[in-house]
């Protein structure tokens, strides 16, 4: 048994030795018989695994950058050329990023590329003008930035944003038709293409000679961006002559005169009748002679004179005279005059009349009454002797032309016409009786003349005459003034009365 133990081993050592050695020619065959498979699949896996890693790369560098437009904001308003602004989070590969701009239906308006530079985080920012046609009617542009792939693979990275170009500017207006006679103010209305500057329009008014009759501002509805619409007054002076007027709109920026759009329009005005305006003294003011009246006329008055006559409060003349006026370069003409008259003995309310005559028939063209007052003279402590009385004569008294107004009573709300009776002393040399209405700031809303019933030589005698005037649009008073004048359109006598008129309906 101990001698067969030692046996059993080699052998066991032996069947191994031999197994392995056939393993090892086995695979000497297998390799020997398949020699031309190992090296075709060799270079053909290292073929197609190289572009994989390549594609994987460039994916990655695609997720990895992002373009961030920081301005304009999206549906900005702009032009050409554009500041656009904003960063990437890795830098770009050629430094630099693309861009396109399109209309709405996709045509081509801009292309081109910009820089950028680095900054503290790793990436880059970029602030670019970017050059493009307008499109002719404006509206949506579309802007696309991008980092281009290399070759002809797509971007690596994309940012896109609407904006909007406004249309061309342009001012229509609507009304009043060319042509139209219009007065001061003057309403216009009408329309923009745009919003403009500022969010006005300007305007000025010239005449025939290109004399500037007004100019000024007004606003327009609507929000920047869109169009807008207007209707506004506009204040002008009047030629006194009329004539042809153009209105000139304007929308031009305030701080640099940048002036987009322009529309003109003309129109006519008639001529204006003839006003006389006293701007001092005041009403009611207390004056003394001579007393210094200043003022205008709407148009210079023929033989360049105004005539004028102070009476008291009965009507009865204290003093009368003429004056000169001087031309005004924007038309019409002033005065400054002075005023000689006397004063009444027991002081009191007066009235000042100016009067433009006809220098041929010396009808009166225009005339204005102004009321002022008169002081009491001072007490004295002068005694007073009292005469003796003695035997006066009995005199047949002279009449003396009177006018009194009975109806309406003073602050009647009335309207025009107006129905105004009373009675005169005495008939009037020119069978007639004359009017005046105006406001108490001295604008004349009527004038003329009305015939008296009866015969010469009458005296008391009635009259009621039913008197046109403009109302005026706002509530107030009026003064309604009866006179009778001689043959050299003196004021012989006259009467006044305060009424009231209502609120015209627009």
């Amino acid at each position: 048994m101990h001698l067969l133990q030692p046996l059993r081993v080699s052998f066991l050592l032996g069947c191994l030795l031999i197994g392995l050695s056939g393993c090892a020619f086995f695979g000497q065959r297998n390799e020997v018989v398949q020699p031309s498979a190992a090296p075709a699949l060799l270079p053909t896996a290292s073929i197609e695994v190289t572009p994989v890693v390549t594609s994987t790369t460039q994916s990655e560098a695609a997720v990895e950058q992002m373009i961030t437009i920081t301005s304009p904001p999206p549906r900005t308003l702009v032009g050409s050329p554009l500041t656009l602004t904003g960063q990437t989070r890795v830098p770009p590969t050629s430094r630099s990023l693309n861009y396109v701009l399109r209309d709405a239906a996709g045509a081509l308006l801009g292309q081109g590329s910009f820089p950028t530079t680095l900054n503290e985080a790793g990436g880059a920012n970029f602030a670019a003008s970017l050059t493009f046609n307008l499109p002719p009617e404006g509206g949506t542009v579309s802007l696309e930035v991008f980092e281009p792939g290399s070759g002809s693979a797509p971007p690596l990275a994309t940012s896109r944003l609407d904006l909007v170009v406004a249309p061309p500017q342009a001012i229509v207006i609507d009304s009043p038709p060319p042509g139209t006679q219009v007065g001061s103010p003057l309403t216009i209305a009408g329309r923009t293409a745009r919003h403009p500057f500022d969010g006005v329009l300007r305007y000025r008014v010239l005449d025939l000679s290109g004399r500037e009759l007004g100019t000024g501002t007004f606003p327009v509805t609507g929000a920047p961006g869109g169009p807008s619409s207007f209707s506004a007054a506009l204040n002008f002076t009047m030629p006194a002559d009329g004539g042809r007027i153009s209105v000139e709109l304007l929308d031009q920026h305030s701080a640099d005169n940048q002036l987009a759009a322009n529309a003109r329009l003309e129109l006519n005005v008639a001529a204006q009748p003839q006003q006389i305006i006293i701007t001092s003294p005041d009403p009611n003011q207390e004056v003394g002679s001579p007393l210094t009246a200043t003022g205008r006329t709407v148009r210079m008055p023929q033989g360049s004179q105004l005539s004028y006559l102070v009476r008291d409060q009965l009507g009865q003349p204290l003093g009368n005279g003429m004056f000169g006026l001087t031309s005004q370069p924007e038309g019409g003409a002033s005065f400054s005059a002075q005023v000689f008259f006397s004063l009444p003995p027991g002081g009191g309310p007066i009235s000042l009349e100016l009067r433009e005559l006809d220098p041929a028939s010396e009808a009166v063209r225009a005339s204005s009454v102004l009321m002022l007052s008169v002081a009491s003279p001072a007490a004295t402590a002068t005694p007073i002797v009292t005469p003796t009385p003695t035997a006066i004569p009995t005199a047949t008294p002279v009449p003396r032309q009177s006018i009194t107004i009975e109806t309406p009573a003073s602050d009647t709300l009335v309207g025009s016409p107006v129905v105004i009776s009373g009675r005169v002393a005495l008939y009037p040399q020119f069978r007639e009786l004359y009017y005046v209405i105006r406001t108490p700031s001295r604008e004349t809303l009527g004038q003329g003349s009305f015939p008296l019933g009866g015969q010469p030589g009458a005296t008391n005698i009635p009259y009621s005459a039913s008197l046109s005037f403009a109302e005026p649009a706002q509530a107030g008073n009026i003064i309604v003034e009866v006179y009778d004048r001689d043959g050299v359109g003196q004021v012989i006598t006259s009467a006044l009365v305060q009424l009231r008129v209502a609120e015209r309906e627009q």
